[in-house]
């Protein structure tokens, strides 16, 4: 991976299919150019080699790659700077379960299902985000701007700014008003294909969902939250992190994660399983 490729790095439904859009619509050379679910993954792939073009943006702009790897999971770290967005995990865990359940109807039959094996493809949401802006060790090798997929909810103009200046480009404040109304939620769900985009076989189902903070509050059942806070890393930073109330003592961890290469077992259990599935 060359240095000049900023890797644009989430959890699954955290953020950074929108940190695309925002960039996208930021940095095209071609104002009148229409970013959407067509075009997406050809200005910023998902991986090398599938076509990454820089030709639609202005002078400056490095090769963006989304990717949903934990730092420790990364095929290639031959870069200088990447951009990470995280989100509450209980938010993170609903609304995924939702996108699992739009690819494969019935594979898991419900969130409680999905709760107890949603790590298998990119594991534990707290080792996610420990591994990319927690260990000391990614934070001496790389340089990493984080930010939360609430503020940047929040204070999304705020947020972008920060982005270009990390990435040390010259942008004006129209520029990065016009790119956050043509990125905000009533417009990015009106475009067309989101479905072939996000491969959905559910009739109606769009890429943006509610796109809200705290939902899973109220429609994650508890199970789903203790079994999600077993993991020591997720009950961990959840609490550090500001999504958990530590003076609720029913939430209190007890058990802690399996081990390394028993998650790794298990998430291989879990890939045959979903592949095989979509196969018939």
């Amino acid at each position: 991976m060359s240095k000049d490729v900023v890797p644009i790095v989430s959890f699954p439904k955290s953020g950074n299919t929108w940190v695309r859009f925002l960039l996208a619509n930021l940095l095209k050379k071609d104002q009148d150019l229409a970013v959407d679910f067509e075009n997406i993954n050809h200005m910023m792939p998902t991986s090398l080699g599938r076509g990454e073009s820089v030709e639609h943006f202005i002078e400056g702009t490095p090769l963006f790659v989304k990717s949903h790897s934990s730092y420790y999971d990364m095929l290639y770290r031959d870069f200088d700077k990447a951009i990470y967005i995280y989100r509450d995990g209980f938010d993170a865990l609903y609304s995924y379960w939702h996108f699992t359940d739009a690819q494969s109807p019935g594979l898991y039959p419900n969130v409680e299902v999905f709760s107890k094996c949603y790590w298998s493809y990119c594991g534990h949401w707290g080792r996610h985000l420990y591994s990319w802006i927690v260990d000391e060790k990614t934070k001496k090798s790389h340089k990493v701007l984080a930010f939360s997929y609430e503020r940047l909810m929040g204070e999304t103009t705020a947020v972008l700014r920060e982005v270009a200046d990390f990435l040390c480009i010259d942008v004006s404040e129209e520029r990065i008003a016009r790119a956050v109304q043509l990125s905000d939620k009533k417009n990015m769900k009106k475009m067309s294909g989101s479905k072939d985009f996000m491969k959905s076989r559910k009739k109606g189902f769009h890429f943006v969902r509610s796109a809200n903070k705290g939902e899973a509050k109220e429609m994650l059942p508890e199970s789903c939250k203790r079994k999600f806070l077993n993991n020591s890393l997720n009950y961990e930073l959840m609490t550090k992190f500001g999504y958990l109330d530590v003076s609720n003592q029913s939430y209190r961890n007890k058990k802690g994660g399996g081990t390394p290469i028993f998650d790794r077992i298990l998430r291989r259990f879990y890939n045959v399983k979903f592949r095989l599935y979509r196969f018939f």
